[in-house]
């Protein structure tokens, strides 16, 4: 099947809530948040996420975005890349902890749907096929596959996951195409 017809990238305006509510409520699909770094101003994919409800799930990521920034920082969170991004409590949600970090040390905070389509036609194993090449292409910064790692990867590791990962894209990029990830590319490099 071609994927390529859930695909169509779609800023959302979650400030409208009820815009934001009507078009995406209750919609199955794929969405990415997009941000720019404060201190090096570079603009990057930050998570990818897929899900049933694209609004419910967006607006429980801004509520995390409001938690207190002053935690403790006792356990790593560790992306799906091996690399530890941040320290967060303990006994803590990370989805709770990763908004809030995201919220703090980026600007210009964008979240888009990246694909959409009906529960049976665009089912989990598609989605979650998507969610995977598209986080692998960019190199979500905050972007974790299932199990999290419990520490941060050696260096030897982390060029084994970056070898598994390319290999993953030179076998699977076809099923997306590039004109998808050209326009990925314009969104990452408007100064918007």
């Amino acid at each position: 099947m071609d994927l390529n017809k859930f695909l169509d990238i779609q800023e959302i305006d979650e400030k409208n809530e009820k815009n934001f509510k009507e078009i995406y409520g209750k919609k199955n699909g794929i969405w990415i948040v997009v941000g720019k770094n404060k201190k090096s101003k570079e603009k990057q994919v930050l998570n990818v996420a897929i899900t049933v409800d694209i609004y419910k799930e967006i607006k429980k990521d801004l509520d995390c975005s409001k938690t207190k920034k002053d935690w403790k920082k006792e356990k790593p969170y560790i992306n799906q890349f091996g690399e530890t991004k941040f320290m967060y409590p303990n006994n803590g949600y990370a989805r709770v902890y990763v908004y809030s970090y995201i919220f703090n040390k980026y600007e210009d905070i964008k979240f888009y749907c990246i694909a959409k389509g009906d529960k049976e036609e665009f089912n989990s194993s598609r989605k979650k096929e998507i969610e995977k090449l598209v986080a692998y292409h960019t190199k979500a910064e905050y972007w974790r596959n299932g199990r999290p790692f419990q520490k941060e990867q050696s260096k030897d590791k982390k060029e084994a996951i970056d070898n598994k990962i390319k290999e993953y894209l030179d076998k699977n990029s076809e099923i997306i195409g590039s004109v998808f990830f050209k326009d990925l590319e314009k969104i990452l490099s408007s100064k918007n």
